[in-house]
């Protein structure tokens, strides 16, 4: 019992020193297109017809993390198919890692940036270390207005042609 008191103890006294953290100390500055990331938070999704005549919705999760750092999007939370990304500042910019159903995960960096629209294209490293895979490798996020967010994911096909590109026009829940 007095082992168990002093791992608990010893677990509790390092999470208080974790969270404190040092003087002075301030979050980076995250890019303009991390903070539009972020003013995503929420549920997204869209109902969209099937080939059969039926229907199918998609939901696309936004929730901003790790002290405002990072945003996590989760597709289809929940579901056999669902998949996340994590958006985050690298040296100043955006870009993103995708943890694809296909098993891989592309990392995408900042392309363009307007008012309304960001681009990210797969990086290169990401590119050579994927070639030959079927992967995701761009995608344009379109906000026109406040409850309307348009994501057009583009992929590469294993032999290095472009895939069909998903879009998703999705409304604010």
């Amino acid at each position: 019992m007095k082992k168990i008191f002093v791992l608990i103890s010893a677990i509790l006294i390092s999470t208080a020193a974790y969270a404190e953290m040092p003087e002075g100390w301030a979050p980076p500055k995250p890019s303009a297109e991390l903070q539009r990331m972020k003013a995503l938070e929420g549920n997204w999704t869209v109902t969209e017809k099937t080939a059969e005549g039926g229907s199918k919705t998609t939901t696309i999760q936004y929730k901003v993390t790790s002290g405002g750092t990072a945003v996590i999007e989760t597709i289809d939370p929940g579901t056999a198919h669902e998949m996340i990304t994590v958006y985050h500042d690298k040296a100043g910019k955006l870009a993103m890692n995708h943890f694809c159903m296909l098993g891989n995960q592309p990392e995408m960096e900042l392309t363009s940036s307007d008012g309304s629209k960001i681009e990210l294209q797969e990086s290169a490293a990401s590119k050579s270390l994927l070639n030959g895979q079927l992967r995701m490798s761009s995608v344009v996020i379109e906000q026109p207005n406040a409850n309307t967010l348009i994501e057009t994911w583009g992929g590469t096909n294993a032999d290095g042609t472009p895939g069909k590109p998903m879009v998703f026009n999705l409304k604010k829940s």
